[in-house]
Parts: structure tokens; sequence; C-alpha cells
């Protein structure tokens, strides 16, 4: 039973592994001296002689390679990784001899890498032991340098003595093919004007990277390329798919621009912009701004006219297109002989005047954004009609006291409204049921528009300085009548 399970969970495990996609990092190639497949000649751009001297030396200038030979100390080449990238492997074409040597002394084609400060062999690396030289010679010879900082090649005695017994030590490097990885993608900003933008505009685009630079620089629009460059050469490639350069860092590590970009050509609206910034191991990154154009004045819409053409009309635009679009009003008084602006009517909502009568009205709307302003008018209104637009009578409302003939206290407000009155007498109810027998009114009332009536309203039986609020119509107790007179 448990082996089952053992077995059960050992497949799972497989399975997830082989479903989970590969992460590689990116990587290019540096080629020195020369490509592999075309010995096209190349300098040996980042390799210097680490150690020993002369005879050592570049001759890959004319054709000869990496020149390393000793008669007992140490000469080696060495490339170092540029920072952010680190050495996955080196393939190169050589040709060695090794002369034999007595037993004390062992000579050595050293291919080495570094780790943090420790060097190992790795291949073509090779040691010779017997007593007779040998030749050794390869088209393509590959060692793989597991993340090296640094690497190292040319020839030296791994014991005590010289290596001279059968001949003189020496080994040439004809291609030295680095494959550099670098997982670090270049950063990128992206700077465009704000707000609405009209005509031609800068938009600024900063690129970065921290290995072998920026190989490329792109912008699009709308998912459109509108400007890329290429920063750096290439080499034709022999050894994989990676781009090949012939220097360590070949490309700009700062890579900033300023493009020029015409917006008359685009649409008014939103657009999208995506700077594109992809360093030369293949890594890419993208950042990505809006801007709003606004060349053009709104598109024209339709004006409707709502509400009473005797009383208030409203102004209601609509199917306007623009950019933050904003409306301005004017009111026009129109007849036979056309339609002219009425001073002072600019907002959305008109009460209609007394002159308007026997006219139609209309609105123009001036619809604005960042590209200008267009004008559209509404169709014109019913004749408005005189009625509605003749003054309306000013009405006022006076409720009195008064006691034996004498005004007590009055109050006199516009109509229609509502007033309290509070009262400061006292009366026996059967006085004020006689008083109002004889004017003929009710036991309270109110004249409209007279300042001294001939009878006014008595106070409510057994009270004193008690509120009351008249107005027209029947209100408790009390009756107030609006434009009759008592007496």
């Amino acid at each position: 039973m448990n082996t089952r399970i053992l077995l059960i969970s050992f497949l799972a495990a497989a399975a997830l592994a082989a479903a989970a996609p590969s992460a590689r990092a990116g990587s290019y190639v540096v080629v020195g001296c020369s490509d592999l497949g075309t010995q096209a000649v190349r300098p040996a751009s980042g390799w210097y002689l680490a150690a020993g001297g002369h005879p050592s030396r570049d001759d890959c200038g004319a054709g000869g390679g990496l020149y390393a030979t000793s008669g007992g100390t140490p000469n080696l080449f060495r490339f170092d990784a540029p920072a952010g990238t680190s050495i996955s492997r080196l393939v190169t074409a050589y040709r060695a001899h090794l002369s034999a040597a007595a037993p004390w002394a062992l000579p050595a084609l050293v291919v080495e890498a570094a780790h943090a400060g420790t060097w190992e062999s790795i291949p073509p690396a090779w040691t010779q032991y017997l007593g007779v030289p040998i030749e050794l010679g390869a088209d393509r010879a590959e060692g793989a340098a597991r993340a090296a900082d640094a690497l190292r090649i040319g020839v030296r005695c791994d014991r005590f003595g010289p290596c001279v017994g059968g001949g003189q030590l020496l080994a040439r490097f004809f291609s030295l093919a680095v494959e550099l990885s670098d997982n670090h993608a270049p950063t990128v900003g992206l700077s465009s004007p704000g707000g609405h933008v009209q005509e031609a505009i800068a938009v600024v685009v900063a690129a970065r990277d921290e290995g072998g630079g920026v190989y490329e620089r792109a912008l699009d629009l709308d998912g459109r390329r509108v400007a890329a460059a290429h920063l750096c050469s290439t080499v034709p490639s022999t050894i994989g798919a990676q781009r090949h350069v012939d220097r360590p860092v070949p490309c700009p590590l700062e890579a900033p621009a300023t493009i020029p970009l015409e917006t008359r050509t685009l649409s008014d609206g939103a657009h999208r912009l995506v700077a594109r910034a992809e360093d030369v191991a293949g890594n890419v990154r993208t950042s990505s701004a809006r801007i709003v154009v606004d060349n053009l004045p709104p598109r024209p819409g339709r004006v409707t006219l709502t509400g009473d053409p005797a009383e208030v009309l409203i102004a209601q635009p609509t199917g306007f297109r623009g950019e933050e679009t904003t409306y301005d009003y004017r009111w026009e008084r129109c007849d036979a002989a056309g339609c002219a602006e009425i001073g002072g009517a600019a907002s959305q909502t008109y009460g209609v005047r007394p002159r308007d009568a026997g006219h139609r009205l209309r609105v123009v709307v001036i619809a604005t954004d960042g590209g200008g302003s267009v004008r559209v008018a509404s169709e014109q209104s019913e004749p408005i009609p005189a009625s509605a637009s003749a003054p309306r009578p000013s009405e006022h409302l006076t409720a009195w006291l008064e006691r034996a003939g004498r005004h007590l206290h009055h109050a006199t407000v516009t109509w229609p409204t509502r007033s309290s009155i509070r009262t400061g007498v006292r009366a026996s109810a059967s006085a004020a049921r006689s008083r109002a027998r004889r004017c003929g009114c009710s036991s309270a009332s109110a004249a409209v528009g007279s300042p001294s009536p001939a009878c006014a309203p008595a106070a409510t039986a057994g009270s004193r300085r008690s509120p009351a609020s008249v107005r027209p119509g029947r209100s408790g107790s009390r009756t107030v009548r609006r434009g009759s007179r008592c007496g």
C-alpha cells in the first residue's frame, strides 16, 4: 500500500514537472577573433592578457588568434562578464602545442571559469602527462561555465620547472564565442503632455539597461508602430539563435529619446501610447500613457425646447460629440423679419417675458471644447400667448384689530402669503357677534388693498394675545375674505 502511494506521488510530481513551463533567461553571444563559421577577422573585444607577457599577444587583427606561450610562467587571457550578466558557456576553435616535459613539470592548456573568486577548469582544458609533445586541435570545443563571473584561457606548467623538454609550450585560440546570460529586463519610461493636446507634441521615451544595453527602442500608438530605432549592430549567428555581437556591452545603457508626434492626423479623443524597450539579450519591458487629442470643435448635435411656452422654456442639447464639452446659451425672439438675441437671456432656462407675446422663441447653443466651438439653433417655439405674458395685478392683504372704533394693530403683506397677527384685546363674544352683524361680515375679516376699512375683525372671545393666521378661505372658526369690504 505504501509503495503504491509513493508511486502515485512520484507520477504526480513528474506530471507537474513536465507541465511547468521552462524559464530561460535571455542571452546574447560575444564573438571574438573570428566567427566560428565564416572565419571573418574580428577584434578580441573583452579579452585582455591578465598574466604573463611577450611573446604572448593578441594576433586577432591579423587573423592569428590569441597567442599564448610560456617557458615556465602562466600566460593567461581573461574575459569578465559585464555588470548584470553572467557567463553560461564558451565555444571556441583552437590549436595547441603542448611540449613534452620532465616528470616534475606538466604542461597544461588552461580553460577556467570563476565563481565568486574561485576558479575551476572547464572543457576543453587539457593537461599533458606524457614525455612527448602533443598537438591538440578542434574546429569547435565547448565548455559550460555555469553562470561564471569570468573566464581565462592560455597555458601554464602545473608543477615545478619549465615546460620546454619537448619544445615550446603554446596555444592559439582562433574563435572565442562567449554566451552571456541576462535575465534583467530594461527599464522604460514614457512622458507625454497632459490635458488635451493639439497639433504637434513631443513624447519622451527613457530606456535604460544594466546588461548588454538597449538594443531597440520603439513607440506604438493604438497598436501601430510610429517610431523605432535599433541602437547597435549584430554579426552573423554561429552558435545559436541569440543575437551575436562583437563587444561585451554592444548597446547603449542609457537610451533616451524625444519623439515628435503630429496629432492632426489622429481622430479627436483618447489614444494609447506604448513605449517599448528591448535589450540585446531579448528582454522586453513596456510603459503606457494616454493622450486626449482635441484638434477639432465638437461634432454638432441637436437642440430641443421643453417646458411651457406660456411660462418657462428649457433648452436640451443632445448628440454633441466633443472632449469635455461645455455649453453656452443665447435666446432669441423671432418674427417674420428674423430672429434677434434677447439681452441677458444666457442660461439654459428662459422665463417668458411680456414682450414675447405674439413672437416665437428659439435658443442657440454654443458647444465648446479645446478644438473650438460650434453653434446649433433649436426649432422655433409656438407663438407665445398674450395672456400668458400679461403682468399680474399686485395684490396686498391687510389685517387689523380695532376697539371702540380705534385701530389697535394692523399688518399688510403681499398676496398670496400667510401672516400671523397676535391680538392684545379682550372682547365679549356677544360684542363680537353684534359688531359682525352690523358690518355684515364674519367674525374675522380682512380687506385687500384697503388701508382703513369700514369695519374690521374682532378678536376671538376670551383670548389674550392669541396668534391668528389670516388667509382667504376658512381657517378654523375665522373666515377671511380677499377683495371684499364691510360697511
